[in-house]
């Protein structure tokens, strides 16, 4: 958001909100069916393109900076000699990544929240914890529902 990245690499993640992530803990203790098992709490999986597609569709009215171009590959690898972060990521360039929340939503009995909606009230909350400033065009965070 504050336009320290200006390009994001080919990499995707486990996407979950943290309150789900909280709800499952809850219902695992409460549940009959955990007792010996083990959950993965993720809701989907997101490229990081897609991710900040969203971001920016949100925040770059506002006057934040998302990155829109992907860095190539050879910047990456290069860099990947010199800064330790970026090994891992050359190492992870482009690979889908296939996490299966749906566990979790049967045995213990929840339905995961949009995580498209969870990355913008996420970056919301950082604007508003002061974590990201806030720019002259920063509308607020709009009322939850």
């Amino acid at each position: 958001l504050n336009g320290n990245l200006p390009m994001y690499a080919p990499l995707q993640f486990g996407v979950v909100d943290v309150r789900d992530v909280a709800r499952a803990h809850v219902l695992a203790i409460k549940s009959d069916k955990a007792p010996g098992n083990r959950y993965i709490v993720s809701a989907t999986e997101r490229w990081l393109k897609d991710m900040a597609d969203r971001l920016s569709d949100e925040f770059t009215p506002q006057g934040y900076k998302l990155p829109r171009k992907q860095v190539p590959y050879a910047v990456a690898w290069v860099a990947s000699f010199f800064m330790a972060p970026m090994e891992n990521i050359v190492k992870s360039w482009g690979r889908g990544l296939k996490v299966d929340g749906s566990k979790s939503e049967k045995d213990l009995g929840f339905r995961y929240m949009d995580v498209d909606k969870s990355v913008v009230e996420t970056a919301y909350a950082l604007i508003e914890m002061g974590v990201v400033p806030k720019t002259p065009a920063y509308k607020g965070a709009p009322a939850r529902e």
